[in-house]
């Protein structure tokens, strides 16, 4: 990370306009025992692998041994704050990925997205009906959100989010947290080819995007042999995480570490 001395300014607003000219602190400084660390391993909404909820338990216990104060910490409006992602970046219906890429193939992870964003209106209702008939209803709410919207309704998403973002502040105050641990991903690295279709795999970091909060990943531990099977299969998110559980043994699995607003120094 980049890091100010005394001799440089003291703030990335004179590197970034849209930086706010706060001063830059140094983690280093920070006194572990001031603070008071929220953490989950699991968010309701998809359950991660037990390797990756096991990551974040030892880092709870190194953390508490360290002298920092862990709580429990149970995310506001997990599965909300997904789909309200997903709604969102996709209000153009795709247009500006198309212009972009041109007649470039598209990246295989945005497949299903892509489809579904080009879905007409009149079948959207039917698709998604069928998605949940058939077992799939994360991808059924998926099929609703990701569409063209017009601009009033993107508005609305827009005051939503900063509804969510302060519903969220106002959990961590109560709470008294200066930071949360939590899974960066829903399993261990995925072998070539398995994050196609699996978008809603990335729903804990995505969150911490939506909100705009500083966050990183730190490696903690590997993947026991015992952790890569017993996954109960109830849809294609489910068969995808129990595909890359199967043979994960001894692949690396960090912690996501997120942060109030201009805090990276505790991020980090």
């Amino acid at each position: 990370s980049f890091m100010f001395t005394a001799a440089d300014s003291p703030y990335h607003a004179r590197l970034d306009p849209f930086v706010p000219p706060v001063l830059t602190l140094d983690p280093r400084r920070l006194e572990r025992t001031h603070l008071r660390v929220g953490y989950y391993t699991s968010d309701g909404f998809i359950e991660p692998s037990p390797a990756v909820q096991r990551a974040v338990e030892e880092t709870k216990e190194a953390l508490r041994a360290a002298g920092v104060a862990v709580v429990p910490f149970e995310p506001p409006k997990s599965v909300e704050a997904t789909y309200m992602y997903f709604a969102s970046l996709s209000s153009d219906g795709g247009k500006h990925l198309k212009s972009a890429i041109g007649n470039d193939p598209a990246a295989p992870q945005l497949g299903l997205l892509r489809t579904a964003a080009s879905l007409p209106n009149a079948l959207r209702p039917v698709v998604s009906a069928m998605a949940a008939t058939y077992g799939e209803p994360r991808v059924a709410r998926l099929l609703n959100v990701v569409r063209e919207k017009p601009v009033h309704e993107y508005w609305k998403l827009a005051e939503a989010r900063n509804a969510l973002r302060a519903e969220v502040l106002a959990a961590w105050n109560e709470a008294g947290l200066d930071a949360v641990i939590c899974p960066p991903h829903v399993t261990p690295p995925l072998k070539h080819g398995q994050s196609k279709e699996f978008s809603l795999g990335g729903s804990y970091a995505m969150r911490y995007n939506l909100l705009n909060f500083p966050a990183g990943v730190v490696p903690v531990t590997t993947v026991r042999p015992d952790e890569q099977h017993g996954r109960t299969v109830l849809d294609r998110v489910d068969k995808t995480i129990a595909a890359v559980d199967e043979g994960s043994a001894f692949l690396p699995v960090g912690v996501q570490i997120a942060a109030r607003t201009i805090s990276e120094d505790l991020e980090l």
